[in-house]
């Protein structure tokens, strides 16, 4: 399992209690209050899975990682928390393909040698809090935005839109019966939404439709196009073209038999070929009602289930969204004991569809506190705690109500 262990870096100083790691499994939850580094953690993540796959692919000099104080300017930049280092910051990461490690401001890393398992090229994509910002925007080529993972966000959702009107097709939202279009009466390809007998814009629509709207279209193409690179090679860049280009020719030269040829070519070709999607969404309730939290959740769980290898990170304020993920859990739980029973399963799936299951290993979840440290959320029979910040936060409200019971009942009955 990939994993990753902080220390003294931004808000978060003492890292996870016993030893430290953050497993990254299928599905990863952040909880905690504000200011507790629930986004660094997943920018952080973000930052190096891009990094191990950038290794892989050869696309960078490895020597430019390694130089001194490179991990600001070279890595940390893309998500604008470069500042975040301290002199005394340790970060270790270790994925599929890369054990890497930052201490004293040097990056070190070392290739695994595990030949056993095939690493999953994958489009990492990062839905930042500010998306909402997208539903009033007209011309995107005007913006001069300061985050690159922002600008790389918007590219997405601006070739999502290009692919809806191409079409000439509507998306589907996961809430209110809501389809998502091209306006043709306007430029720069604005969205309209339709309901039950109304249209209006993208930017009249209410903040909750704002907002989920371009995690809902830009998570649905990016996993459309996943399937498609099954069958066509990823676009690349100019300068991926050129690292492809480079290596082809070097296969080449080697003067090695044409069976031996191919194998390096194919091997090569899977490297710019992206083979899983992690979706990591900051926020996804944001401004919605719970019942809409939890359509949400199941969308991202099914794309998230397309793929064995996909995975899902979320940062949240929400107990909904905690309590729908243990919901998804519990359901693919039963589902397994229940094996062989399939009036039961059925049963089971008519509540929580199958495509949305999650299973034994799927889910963790860490809190993060205020004085800098981070728990993961204890299981119960496999499930996650009932014993945590935000079922708390709910219980803190039922005392309250409780003490102002007492107070009427001691003064006015």
């Amino acid at each position: 399992m990939t994993r990753i262990k902080i220390k003294n870096f931004g808000p978060i100083k003492q890292g996870v209690s016993n030893d430290g790691w953050i497993e990254i499994p299928k599905v990863l939850l952040l909880i905690g209050d504000q200011g507790t580094g629930k986004s660094s953690v997943v920018k952080l993540i973000s930052s190096f899975l891009w990094m191990e796959k950038n290794l892989v692919r050869r696309l960078h000099d490895p020597h430019l990682f390694r130089e001194k104080g490179r991990i600001k300017t070279a890595l940390l930049n893309y998500h604008r928390i470069g500042n975040f280092l301290q002199a005394d910051t340790q970060i270790e990461f270790q994925g599929e393909a890369y054990h890497i490690s930052y201490k004293d401001e040097y990056l070190t890393f070392t290739e695994q040698t595990d030949g056993s398992k095939q690493y999953p090229q994958p489009k990492i994509m990062y839905v930042p809090a500010e998306r909402n910002f997208l539903s009033y925007v007209e011309n995107t080529k005007d913006l001069h935005i300061a985050s690159p993972a922002f600008r790389d966000f918007l590219s997405e959702f601006e070739k999502a839109k290009e692919k809806m009107e191409g079409n000439k097709s509507k998306h589907t939202l996961p809430i209110g019966d809501l389809n998502l279009s091209i306006d043709g009466r306007y430029k720069n390809r604005s969205l309209k939404i339709s309901g039950k007998g109304y249209e209006l814009r993208l930017s009249e629509a209410s903040s909750g439709i704002q907002s989920i709207a371009p995690i809902s279209l830009v998570s649905e193409y990016l996993t459309s196009r996943l399937e498609a690179s099954e069958r066509e090679e990823e676009v690349m860049t100019q300068h991926q073209k050129r690292i492809f280009e480079d290596e082809v020719q070097s296969i080449f030269s080697m003067g090695l038999p044409i069976e031996h040829r191919r194998i390096l070519l194919n091997n090569l070709s899977r490297k710019f070929t992206n083979s899983a999607f992690i979706n990591i969404v900051e926020e996804p309730e944001q401004n919605l009602y719970p019942d809409s939290q939890w359509n949400v959740v199941k969308q991202l769980l099914s794309i998230s289930n397309q793929r064995k290898q996909n995975q899902l990170l979320l940062t949240s304020h929400s107990p909904y969204i905690m309590n729908y993920l243990t919901i998804s859990l519990q359901a693919g739980l039963l589902a397994e004991r229940l094996e062989g029973n399939a009036e039961a399963i059925q049963k089971v799936n008519e509540i929580i569809p199958q495509k949305t299951h999650l299973h034994s290993g799927d889910l963790k979840i860490y809190q993060l506190k205020t004085d800098g440290s981070m728990a993961l959320l204890p299981d119960y029979e496999q499930l996650p705690s009932d014993d945590n910040f935000l079922n708390e936060a709910l219980a803190k409200t039922n005392e309250v109500f409780g003490d102002l019971l007492e107070i009427e009942q001691t003064y006015l009955m």
